[in-house]
C-alpha cells in the first residue's frame, strides 16, 4: 500500500481505539477510559501534526522542500529512502501524543508490518526511518506551546441566549473552552472572527425566528415534517460518540480515502509511485491542517457568541421559562418538553444500548 495511505489508516485506527470504550467504562487500550487526544479540537490537532510531519519527511526525501512557517528540513543523507521517511514520522508523532503502553505496542507493531514490507532492511531505509523522526521533531517542536495545554475554564451564563449545560448531560462539561484561543496551523495576521463567522440573529429577527421554526419542526425526536431521508441524514452527521468510531476527523478522513478509491483514475494521482504519494499526503495534509483550523475557529466561535442550545433555546423560547426572564414584545412558541432527535450514544458505558 502506499505508505501515506497505509499510515493515515493507522493514524486512524489509532484514534479509534483512543476513543472506544467497552461495556465496564473501560477503554480497549485498557486502564480507565480517558482519551489522549479527547473531542474533535485535540484529535484534529493531532491529525494535523502527523499529516504535515508525514508529507514533509516523504518531500524532504525526495529532496524537495515544501516551505511551512517556522519549519527548516533537516539535513537528509543522500538515496534516504522516501517511504521510511514517512513512516519514522508517523511513528515518531503517534508515539509522542498517544502515551498509552497498548497504543505504542500497536504503532509499532504496525511500524514493523510496513518495514517489512520495505524489504532487506538497508541504509537508505534506516536514514529514512532517522530522517521521518527528526522532521516529527521539529513539527512537534512548532506546536509544543501552541496553547492546546492551557486550562479551560467556562462559566455558563444563566441570561436568555447564553449558552449552558445540555439538559440531557448536564455533567459533561464544557470541551474547548478556550480553545478558540489555539495557534492557527496556517498563520492569520490580524485575525479577527467575525471575518470567518458571522454573529448569530438576535432573537428577536425575522432570521432568528425562520431558524428556530425550522429546527423545532424537523430537529424534533417526534417530528412529524421530517423525512425518513432527513432523518437518516441528521443521525449520520450527528455522529454521536457512537461505539467504536471516534469522532468526526476520523470520519472525514475516511470520506477522503473513500473518493480516492472511486476515482483510481484521477490525473491528479498520476505518475509514479513516488508522485503518487506527494500527491496523497499533500492531500491528506491540508485536509486536516484545515479540520485543525475550521476547530479552533468554530470553538473560538462557540464560545465567544455563548449561543444556546437549539433544545435550552427551544424549551426556554417562552419568557417565563428559564432562569431570566425574556425581553418584552418577543412572540414565543416556545415548548418546555421538547426533545431533540440524536443518535444513540453507544460511547458512554450508562447510555449502551443493550437490544
Amino acid at each position: 500500500m502506499d505508505p501515506i495511505l497505509f499510515w493515515n489508516a493507522v493514524v486512524l485506527e489509532v484514534h479509534r481505539r483512543d476513543f472506544t470504550v467497552d461495556k465496564l467504562g473501560e477503554s480497549k487500550r485498557t486502564g480507565t477510559f480517558k482519551p489522549e487526544q479527547g473531542g474533535p479540537t485535540r484529535t484534529s490537532r493531532a491529525f494535523a501534526i502527523a499529516h504535515l510531519a508525514m508529507y514533509h519527511a516523504h518531500e524532504g526525501a525526495i529532496e524537495n522542500n515544501p516551505a511551512y512557517p517556522g519549519f527548516a528540513m533537516p539535513a537528509r543523507p543522500a538515496g534516504t529512502d522516501n517511504a521510511a521517511a514517512v513512516a519514522g514520522a508517523a511513528i515518531c508523532v503517534l508515539t509522542a501524543l498517544y502515551k498509552h503502553d497498548a497504543l505504542r505496542k500497536y504503532v509499532t507493531e504496525q511500524g514493523q508490518r510496513f518495514i517489512d514490507q520495505l524489504g532487506v532492511l538497508s541504509d537508505a531505509i534506516r536514514d529514512g526511518l532517522r530522517f521521518g523522526d527528526h522532521v516529527a521533531v521539529e513539527f512537534l517542536k512548532l506546536r509544543s506551546a501552541d496553547g492546546s495545554d492551557n486550562p479551560s475554564w467556562y462559566v455558563p451564563g444563566t441570561g436568555r441566549y447564553q449558552h449552558r449545560a445540555d439538559p440531557y448531560n448536564p455533567e459533561q462539561g464544557f470541551t474547548g473552552a478556550r480553545w478558540g484561543r489555539v495557534a492557527h496551523f496556517v498563520p492569520r495576521p490580524g485575525y479577527a472572527l467575525a471575518s470567518y463567522i458571522a454573529a448569530p440573529p438576535n432573537g428577536g429577527s425575522v432570521l432568528y425566528r425562520h431558524d428556530y421554526a425550522e429546527v423545532k419542526s424537523l430537529g424534533s425526536d417526534t417530528s412529524a415534517t421530517r423525512t425518513a431521508d432527513q432523518t437518516v441524514i441528521g443521525i449520520y452527521w450527528g455522529y454521536d460518540g457512537a461505539q467504536g468510531l471516534g469522532t468526526p476527523p476520523r470520519l472525514y478522513n475516511q470520506c477522503v480515502r473513500a473518493v480516492i478509491d472511486q476515482h483510481p483514475n484521477d490525473p491528479r494521482f498520476a505518475g509514479g509511485a513516488v508522485a503518487k504519494t506527494s500527491a496523497y499526503g499533500k492531500l491528506f495534509m491540508m485536509v486536516n491542517v484545515a479540520m485543525a483550523d475550521a476547530g479552533i475557529i468554530a470553538w473560538d466561535a462557540k464560545y465567544h457568541y455563548n449561543l444556546w442550545r437549539p433544545v435550552i433555546g427551544i424549551r426556554e423560547d417562552d419568557s417565563s421559562m428559564g432562569p431570566a426572564p425574556g425581553a418584552a414584545g418577543v412572540v414565543v412558541t416556545g415548548d418546555p418538553s421538547w426533545a431533540p432527535l440524536g443518535a444513540p450514544r453507544t460511547n458512554i458505558p450508562s447510555q449502551f444500548h443493550t437490544t
